[in-house]
């Protein structure tokens, strides 16, 4: 899940380089999904026509906008990493097992995507979670086949891109949901304080899901970033 922006690209320009990068970003997270990194690559590189742009994505999405930035930070004016990691730590490790069982344990005694979603969403968001956006994200959650849903567990504990953060050259902002236990604000803070031109901002009263529990206010802090970063290079 994320979004992409762009700045000093011409009007004329704009609609058909959103179209191909989009549809890049599309089918580079369906292979990531399969943990066929270097596949995603090529789709991916539909961004590189695209001059000046700001990168923003979230978890899974976070991954692959990371991973793009850091291999190819001529390409890229500002990265916003939201509700996102750089690294799940030592592989086989406590927090992987842990994640990979509560995610695959379920399937594995026969539940439903439904049914992992109606358990996953709420314990993903700041309580008291919204009853209406709880059941538009349990929809959407629903829809994942099982199988795709288990690869993606996988791929996600694989991912190791902190030693990267410390090379990025553009401004980077890491944008924590204040009670999210799958990324932490902590961890998004080391993040921001290891890169160069690092910063980190809270959305208090959020979990994992932030950019939906809050919009308003995520949406002002990428604009607020986006802004400075456009000053900056200028």
């Amino acid at each position: 899940m994320g979004s992409v922006s762009f700045r000093r690209v011409g009007r004329q320009r704009l609609a058909g380089v959103c179209a191909a990068v989009c549809a890049g970003v599309a089918r580079a997270e369906r292979l990531v999904v399969e943990k066929k990194y270097n596949e995603a690559r090529p789709f991916v590189a539909a961004l590189q026509s695209a001059p000046g742009l700001e990168l923003q994505y979230n978890f899974l999405g976070g991954m692959i906008a990371l991973d793009f930035a850091a291999r190819r930070p001529d390409r890229v004016e500002a990265l916003a990493l939201a509700c996102t990691t750089a690294g799940f730590g030592a592989a086989g490790g406590r927090r992987q097992r842990e994640y990979l069982a509560r995610r695959l344990d379920p399937l594995d005694a026969g539940r439903t995507m439904a049914d992992i979603a109606a358990l996953e969403i709420p314990s993903m968001m700041h309580p008291p979670a919204d009853p209406a956006l709880v059941a538009r994200l349990g929809d959407l959650m629903a829809t994942i086949p099982p199988a795709a849903y288990a690869a993606a567990t996988r791929a996600l504990t694989g991912f190791d891109r902190r030693a990267a953060i410390a090379e990025l050259t553009m401004p980077v902002l890491c944008i924590a949901g204040g009670h999210d236990r799958i990324a932490p604000p902590e961890v998004l803070a080391s993040m921001a304080r290891r890169a160069p031109q690092g910063r980190s901002s809270m959305l208090v009263q959020t979990g994992h899901l932030a950019p939906f529990e809050a919009p308003g206010r995520f949406v002002a802090l990428l604009d607020g970033f986006a802004m400075s970063a456009g000053e900056a290079a200028r």
